[in-house]
This record gives structure tokens, C-alpha cells and sequence, in this order.
């Protein structure tokens, strides 16, 4: 009822069947798991804190305890005297400790100061994590695989009445978690971008993050990432590429089944090609749009974003 009072014209733009899964996953959040199990009589805790972090962007190799979630996202920026608005939808279940799945919409849109001057497109994504090595009684830390695929739309651009469509882009990402018995998260993850006929990248990324505890129910998250990429676009060829990404979110729990997450994501020199949830967008640099999507790629870009979650136990 939360999210469809607060959200009914968002999900009004997605299709039936991502609304209906969204309604069953709601139905069915009961409660939160933000418990521990302890392990024998043992000082270890196996970490089953439930949907610890909704977003994917969220380095994370631990085990997570078995339920659903869903959650509504708004983002924003602005550069240049130009903005930008994201919507997500983000439905994910964990159907043990050991494997969890999301399915998300995101709808784009970048607004130039003419109003003339628009970017849309819509994407959608399909994710999974595999706990290969959770933590256990003798070693703390763990290790997980994770594989998501973003698939845009046709992206159309207009620019002073004038308007022009980019072909969909196809977006793969592999990563490799580890976590450290002291909280401390890492990844090493590839994602190849592949033009509709022309233009393919292939994309490393290294990044670290740290959660804190700042009170029972209020956690913060640390993450960097430096991302190195190597492309051919419409105009040229580029080896070597590297550009950084800062990302920190804040988690607040309401009650047992409810959640607000606050998040925010830097660029200081420009988007990479695949860049987390924004990867929708960004991978149709590699047409070089122009327009009120220029710059995307070599402005020091920001974005802030608001989250609501429903998640529990099944």
C-alpha cells in the first residue's frame, strides 16, 4: 500500500508482469530478517542479516538469510544546467543463504536546458549472486559470483524538434566477491558492451567497500571502484581508459519489514560505459549521442537517491 501510494505513477510506466511480481513480493515480506544464527556454542555468527543492501551497486560476499524484497528508487542529478531523473523498480528474493536473485526496470531521462531537448530510454536487468565459499566456524571469510545482464531499450534523443534513435545495447557484467572476516568487501569484476552493429567495450573494474554500524538500526556504507576500459566507439579506439567511482549509502530501518536506504554516486571524470545501475544509460556512449547527453562520459557527474523497501523472510 506504502509503495503504491507513494510510487502508483512510476509503476504505471512498467509492464504488468513487473507490477504483478512486484505485488507478490510484497504480499509476501512479513517481516525483516535482521537477526544472527550462532553457530554451536561457538563465538561465531554466521551473517543472516537478511537484504542487508538493496541496491546491487553494494560489494557483498556474505550469505544473506532466505526472503524477498521489493523496492522503489528515485535519482537525481544535475550537471551543466542539464538534470537527470531515474526511476527503479527492484524485485529479489534470496531462496537460501547461498543464492539470490533480483529483476529491476530502470526509466531514464536527461533534461537539457531547452525543453526541446530530451535523452529517454528504459532498460531492464536480470541478476543472481552465488555464495560459493560462505563463511564457517574456522575461517570468516567468503566468496561469491555474480552475474547481471542490462538490457536497454531504443534510446531516442531530440534535440530542437529534431530526433534520433540508438539501437540497443547489449550489457553483461561478472564479478567476483570476497569478503574478509572483518567486514571488509571486495570485487573484481569485467562487463562487455556490445553496439547494435557497431561499437564494443570491455570493462575491469577493482573496487572495495566497509559497512558501519552507527546505531542498532542505521548502518553506513563506504565503496570505492576504479574502473579500467578498453573501447571502439563511432570515433575512435581507446586502450588503457581508467576513471574512478565513489559510492556511499545510508540504511535506515523503520520497522521489521520496512527500510529507507539513501545513496548517493560519483564520477569525478565521467561515467564509465558500465556504471551500476546506470549502466542502461551510459552504455549509449559508446554511439557518442551529443546533444544533452553530452559529456556524460567526461563531466564529473553526481547523483543522489532516495529508496524505499519492503523485505522479509519465507
Amino acid at each position: 500500500m506504502i509503495v503504491a501510494t507513494l510510487r502508483l505513477s512510476i509503476i504505471m510506466k512498467f509492464s504488468l508482469s513487473t507490477v504483478a511480481v512486484l505485488a507478490i513480493a510484497s504480499f509476501a515480506t512479513l517481516g525483516l530478517a535482521s537477526e544472527s544464527r550462532r553457530q554451536g556454542g561457538s563465538d561465531f555468527y554466521l551473517p543472516t542479516e537478511g537484504i542487508r543492501w538493496t541496491s546491487p551497486m553494494a560489494i557483498d560476499a556474505r550469505p544473506v538469510a532466505r526472503g524477498a524484497f521489493a523496492s522503489v528508487s528515485e535519482y537525481f542529478s544535475s550537471y551543466k544546467g542539464r538534470k537527470l531523473e531515474m526511476s527503479e523498480i527492484v524485485v529479489g528474493a534470496a531462496v537460501d543463504e547461498r543464492i539470490s536473485f533480483w529483476v529491476s526496470r530502470q526509466s531514464y531521462l536527461v533534461k537539457g536546458r531547452s525543453s526541446t531537448s530530451r535523452f529517454r530510454v528504459n532498460a531492464n536487468s536480470y541478476g543472481a549472486k552465488w555464495v560459493v565459499r560462505p563463511p564457517n566456524e574456522f575461517d570468516r571469510s567468503s566468496i561469491a559470483l555474480e552475474f547481471e545482464t542490462v538490457k536497454p531499450e531504443t534510446a531516442v534523443a531530440v534535440t530542437n524538434s529534431a530526433s534520433a534513435t540508438f539501437g540497443a545495447t547489449r550489457n553483461n557484467r561478472f564479478a567476483v566477491d570476497y569478503g574478509f572476516g572483518n567486514g571488509l568487501q571486495t570485487q573484481l569484476g569485467f562487463s562487455s558492451i556490445k553496439g547494435a552493429g557497431t561499437g564494443d567495450a570491455r570493462i575491469f573494474t577493482l573496487g572495495v567497500g566497509k559497512d558501519l554500524s552507527l546505531k542498532p538500526n542505521l548502518d553506513l556504507r563506504l565503496q570505492g571502484e576504479i574502473a579500467g576500459q578498453w573501447y571502439t566507439d563511432t570515433v575512435e579506439t581507446v586502450n588503457g581508459q581508467f576513471k574512478p567511482v565513489l559510492y556511499a549509502a545510508l540504511g535506515y530501518q523503520t520497522s521489521k519489514a520496512i527500510r529507507i536506504e539513501l545513496d548517493g554516486s560519483l564520477f569525478p571524470s565521467g561515467m564509465p560505459l558500465e556504471s551500476g545501475r546506470f549502466t542502461g544509460l551510459s552504455s549509449f556512449q559508446i554511439y557518442r549521442p551529443g546533444g544533452v547527453a553530452e559529456g556524460l562520459r567526461t563531466d564529473a557527474i553526481g547523483f543522489g537517491s532516495l529508496r524505499l523497501v519492503l523485505s522479509g523472510k519465507f
